[in-house]
């Protein structure tokens, strides 16, 4: 035999046996917990889909239907959307995100349907907007956002806060829900009133409320002036729908305000609104100023006083 053959068939022509490459998840997974969660998402956003998609499946094989691990799968586009209605209908509140989540997915719309009987019946109060979220497909357009003297809000809003649907319109400007981190509502005036010369108090004692950091008041997580718009806590409902809820953290915010040298101006039941807690939140402080009305601590009192004995009966 030529040295040339012997040297072919020896071991050193053999190929070298590949070694599994280590899945720098596989431990990650062995040791998850709930509350490893939120940083398991942080870690995932730069991962190629088909890395999230198995490592969210492999999380959920482990945690159950948990709703952040159903969430984040149902923004994966998976082949199993309609199992994730099911998961997800377990799970009022968190109707709204379910809704964005799964609006774009071409599921059955037998799922859909049984999906917005089980959180409609779970939160009624919120039917008309989980038919406007459902009712949306990747095909369809957009819900039209506010025009005319409210102007399009979603052209006024950093890139980031992604609009979603309006909420409601009213005598000073209209709100819509937005998406960024969380889901937040977008207030913005309107355009007529961008030029009040009673803003740039307004915007000042919005800035100064928000250094307060109080639970009865509306978080504020973007502020602008120069476009008249903010963006703040998303409610579940306004105190119209909700009557009953406990007012005592928004009366404590009331007198903290007060002490803070600031006044509201229009103290109703269509500015608190109900948080996905179920805490109420006074929202609008000041924004009476730009209709000509002059905030008093009396009136913000007698005002918190009829809405407290309304709320009483109520129960």
């Amino acid at each position: 035999m030529s040295w040339w053959r012997r040297w072919f068939e020896s071991d050193a022509m053999e190929p070298p046996v590949a070694e599994p490459k280590p899945d720098r998840w596989t431990a990650r997974m062995a040791a998850l917990a709930i509350d490893d969660l939120p940083a398991l998402l942080i870690d995932l956003r730069h991962e190629p889909p088909v890395v999230r998609e198995d490592v969210l499946r492999r999380a959920r094989l482990r945690l159950g239907a948990h709703p952040s691990l159903l969430l984040a799968l149902a923004r994966t586009t998976p082949t199993d959307a309609q199992s994730l209605w099911a998961g997800l209908a377990e799970h009022p509140e968190h109707a709204a995100e379910a809704c964005d989540a799964l609006a774009d997915l071409a599921t059955e719309s037998a799922a859909r349907q049984a999906y917005l009987e089980r959180a409609a019946a779970a939160a009624p109060g919120d039917i008309a907007r989980l038919r406007r979220c459902l009712g949306k497909s990747h095909r369809a357009a957009a819900p039209p956002l506010p025009q005319g003297a409210w102007a399009p809000l979603a052209e006024r809003l950093p890139v980031r806060f992604l609009a979603r649907a309006p909420i409601a319109r009213g005598p000073s400007g209209g709100v819509i829900r937005v998406v960024a981190d969380a889901a937040w509502a977008a207030k913005g005036l309107r355009a007529d009133l961008c030029d009040h010369p009673a803003l740039p108090a307004l915007f000042a004692d919005l800035q100064r409320a928000q250094g307060l950091d109080l639970p009865g008041l509306s978080t504020i997580v973007h502020l602008d002036a120069a476009q008249g718009c903010w963006v703040r806590t998303l409610g579940v409902a306004s105190l119209v729908d909700r009557p009953g809820v406990d007012l005592t953290g928004v009366a404590q915010a009331v007198d903290a305000l007060h002490a803070a040298g600031l006044t509201h101006g229009n103290i109703c039941p269509q500015n608190v609104i109900v948080d996905a807690d179920g805490a109420a939140r006074l929202t609008d402080l000041g924004v009476a100023r730009l209709r000509g009305v002059v905030p008093s601590v009396e009136a913000d009192r007698a005002a918190l006083e009829r809405l407290s004995q309304s709320m009483r009966e109520a129960r």
